[in-house]
């Protein structure tokens, strides 16, 4: 494990969700039964087979954080998918910038942001594919399909819905806590300060430092214990321990502006 570490060359300009008044929220899924007011103390999500991925030089975090980490782990929890299965993040991210609500959003731009919320509409309305069926790189296509064939194979793996966990004016962390341990993994956005760029050796973020905040990035929410969260980030391994960062009870509640918890 490196003593600490140093990262440069990441883009972060995930943006607001909209519309968020509409949203499902956690005291809906509460009273729906789905989620379960009482939690244990540790929860770990992590699995083997649930690698880390890289979203390399675009701003696919969206994409990453709603299909790989949250989508992909619930397919092979009900046994849709095999374990060795891979998603394609990139369709989810691509298509969230041609369906949000800005029109400056395209997916031709590898650069460009967009919200969590536009990405899990896409895995609602749409679904998603194998990454196979849908690379970054054009060149690795091995099958082409036609445009219903293609919609039908991506409405396979839909999502239900999804509920609002935490909001920026409204960050209980232990909301997030009876949506892991109840549901599975949550993807949340962080305004990022400079600890994501330069990270010290325990790989623990405890204190925010909100005067060094550059930009947004979304990842999943993998784990607690008492006192910190295990996110689950898209920056490859070399990113703090092996691909996760601990970030404290403190830290979540004053970086972490959106999260949300999907339905199969």
């Amino acid at each position: 494990m490196p003593a600490g570490g140093r990262i440069t060359d990441r883009i972060l300009n995930c943006v607001p969700s909209f519309d968020k008044e509409n949203d499902w929220t956690l005291d809906k899924a509460i009273a729906e039964g789905l989620v379960n007011m009482n939690f244990p103390h540790t929860f770990d999500l992590r699995e083997d087979w649930w690698e880390i991925g890289d979203q390399l030089d675009t701003s696919a975090c969206v994409g990453w954080a709603s299909t790989h980490g949250l989508l992909r782990w619930h397919l092979v929890k009900q046994n849709k998918i095999a374990k060795e299965d891979q998603l394609s993040s990139w369709l989810t991210w691509m298509a969230a910038k041609e369906t949000d609500d800005d029109a400056a959003t395209t997916s031709a731009d590898i650069h460009t942001g967009v919200c969590l919320k536009a990405a899990l509409d896409v895995l609602r309305k749409y679904g998603a594919v194998h990454l196979k069926d849908f690379p970054l790189d054009t060149e690795e296509f091995n099958v082409k399909f036609k445009t219903p064939e293609f919609s039908d194979l991506a409405s396979q793996m839909k999502i239900k819905g999804y509920y609002r966990v935490i909001n920026n004016d409204d960050c209980n962390v232990d909301y997030l806590r009876m949506w892991i341990s109840s549901q599975g993994p949550v993807i949340a956005m962080v305004d990022t300060d400079n600890q994501w760029r330069s990270w010290p050796a325990e790989n623990r973020f405890d204190v925010y430092d909100k005067e060094t905040v550059r930009g947004a990035h979304a990842i999943a929410i993998v784990g607690y214990t008492n006192d910190h969260f295990i996110i689950r980030n898209s920056w490859g391994t070399q990113f703090c321990d092996n691909g996760y960062v601990y970030c404290s009870n403190e830290y979540v509640t004053q970086a972490f502006c959106e999260a949300y918890g999907i339905l199969i």
